[in-house]
């Protein structure tokens, strides 16, 4: 694979980016039918394009795998902007891309179909854990305040997408970014302030999928 194909990749993406900022409900039916801001619209279009470029370089996997490393990239990006515009993951995106990494499971050269299970087998169990405990934390007052169904799918897709043990590392990742993110708004809002962190677990696991040797 070469720098040319890449480009390709990366223009493609771009452009995907930009179509799916123009048509939202595409991707949520529920939300606003106006495409979104101009430069929302183009962080998306530019972020798309970075990451299919990415899975698209040399020495991160041959063609096939490559492509559908990219197409995964693209749908978590649509996926980080929404949550953080809307704090929403469509079930109609989740659902599908959860199935879709179970049908190429076999396609991975770093994992398998059985690695894709346990995945998401762990994925379903940290998730309950996880809802658990902000429930705990809320008195059953208000569970998604914190983490919500959505982002229990968000998991359980990249078990299954990452599969075992690369999904712990995009969570550890993901849920450390995300961390930091709650201070932050603790520090400059108070108390009460809720995130998305759908987008912050996207971002570690994509930072897995784009680079899954660099913990080791």
């Amino acid at each position: 694979m070469n720098i040319v194909i890449a480009a390709l990749g990366g223009m493609a993406g771009a452009l995907a980016g930009w179509w799916l900022a123009h048509h939202p409900q595409v991707v949520d039916p529920r939300g606003e039918e106006s495409a979104w801001p101009l430069p929302g619209a183009i962080a998306l279009a530019l972020t798309a394009g970075v990451v299919a470029a990415l899975s698209l370089r040399t020495g991160h996997h041959d063609l096939g795998p490559g492509i559908l490393s990219a197409v995964f990239a693209i749908a978590l990006v649509t996926l980080a902007g929404t949550d953080f515009k809307r704090h929403v993951l469509p079930n109609r995106v989740t659902y599908p891309l959860i199935a879709a990494a179970f049908a190429f499971a076999w396609a991975w050269p770093d994992r398998s179909i059985v690695d894709a299970l346990v995945g998401g087998a762990v994925g379903v169990g940290i998730s309950i854990g996880l809802i658990a405990l902000s429930l705990l934390a809320s008195g059953g007052r208000n569970p998604g305040a914190a983490f919500g169904i959505g982002d229990m799918k968000l998991i359980v897709f990249l078990g299954v997408l990452l599969g075992w043990p690369l999904s712990i590392r995009a969570l550890l990742l993901g849920t450390a970014l995300g961390g930091v993110a709650a201070l932050v708004a603790l520090i400059r809002s108070g108390r009460g302030q809720a995130i998305a962190y759908g987008p912050y677990l996207i971002a570690g696991g994509l930072f897995v999928l784009l680079w899954p040797g660099a913990f080791g």
